[in-house]
């Protein structure tokens, strides 16, 4: 029999304790359609990279309907390894899932707002529409609500990554992970007789289509000091010295390589370093200025760090010797701009071979 209460007071007392029942902890089975939805998610594990232990970062992805996977480690979870993995995810897929399930990470949304809306950062939403899919963004502190790609990181760790991978860099590693997704597609979808595989060729049908590529890459501002260099994350970069002083330089950050645009043009690209405290130096760049100020290349670091051929070294040491100023080694490094490495190689070793050194 239900307790009758006349009071008001003690009505929302009695309210309130009714509220303090514990509800029982359950879950509702779900079925998604093919194509319709996907999740994401960064673990981080450990590796032996080079034999020095480094931690990276697992970029997972699966579709719900065929529990597809796909599984790469970066060495960092930014902007441009979160656009780069799922541009490879999408080719490896051979298609778009039409919506993609998040927690609330820092590269995707800008703000948590009411509910389930959410302010996206410009740079994800642009990368987002150009694939025309749609994001689900999890409640705070709700990763279950993404349960079947926290799943995935914990199967990538126990069984594609036990005992503690050892390789010479990411690219082995990547290359190993593959073949583990490509032999998933034999694992059964759990409650059904049909393996992932078989059910992928029908959820495959359904993803959205590839329409070109989207650069993957975040964008910086940044100036160039009185060296030529731009400083991004702790190292610098070279870049032509006309440019100089520039101050509306931009970095397009990939996740391996750097170009750095100027008035709208790349003007210098360069391999991206993960060390600390680096100069990044391209000897083209300083070349003109060398031109004007032939006495310093003794002493130019973008040269002394070019690594250049024994025989570019030699050619130096002769004309040095012979006209006391290095302009005919800074015309020898011109000739890049013109020729092939191989070819102009090739003249300089048969130059010092035969002792012939030009004005």
């Amino acid at each position: 029999m239900a307790l009758k209460v006349e009071n008001p007071l003690y009505a929302v007392l009695y309210a309130n304790i009714s509220g303090l029942k514990e509800t029982p902890n359950s879950s509702i089975p779900l079925e998604f359609d093919p194509g319709e939805f996907a999740q994401f998610d960064w673990g981080e594990i450990i590796v032996l990279l080079n034999g020095i232990e480094t931690k990276v970062m697992l970029f997972c992805m699966r579709l719900l309907y065929s529990r597809k996977i796909f599984v790469k480690v970066f060495q960092h979870q930014r902007q441009e390894a979160l656009f780069q993995g799922h541009a490879d995810a999408f080719d490896y897929f051979g298609g778009v899932p039409k919506t993609i399930v998040y927690d609330n990470m820092k590269t995707a949304v800008k703000k948590v707002l009411e509910g389930t809306k959410r302010e996206e950062q410009e740079a994800f939403i642009q990368f987002r529409s150009y694939y025309l899919f749609d994001a689900q963004f999890c409640a705070p502190a709700k990763g279950n609500e993404k349960g079947q790609v926290e799943k995935l990181v914990q199967t990538a760790r126990a069984q594609f990554l036990v005992p503690v991978p050892q390789v010479s860099d990411l690219q082995v590693l990547n290359h190993y992970l593959l073949e583990q997704c490509d032999a998933y597609e034999e694992t059964y979808v759990p409650k059904t007789k049909e393996q992932v595989g078989e059910r992928f060729l029908q959820e495959k049908q359904q993803l959205l289509p590839i329409i070109g590529t989207h650069p993957c890459a975040r964008k910086v501002r940044a100036s160039v000091n009185s060296l030529s260099l731009v400083n991004f994350e702790t190292n610098a970069y070279s870049v032509p010295t006309r440019y100089a002083g520039r101050k509306d330089a931009q970095i397009n950050a990939y996740v391996n390589h750097i170009e750095i645009n100027i008035d709208g043009n790349c003007v210098a690209k360069h391999e991206r370093s993960y060390e600390k405290l680096q100069e990044i130096f391209e000897v083209d760049h300083y070349l003109d200025e060398l031109e004007r100020k032939p006495r310093a290349i003794q002493h130019a670091r973008p040269v002394r760090r070019a690594n250049l051929p024994p025989s570019y070294q030699e050619f130096y040491k002769r004309s040095l010797s012979k006209y006391g100023h290095g302009k005919e080694f800074i015309k020898l490094l011109k000739l890049h701009r013109e020729f092939t490495m191989e070819t102009v190689e090739r003249a300089v070793a048969s130059c010092v071979k035969e002792q012939t050194i030009y004005s």
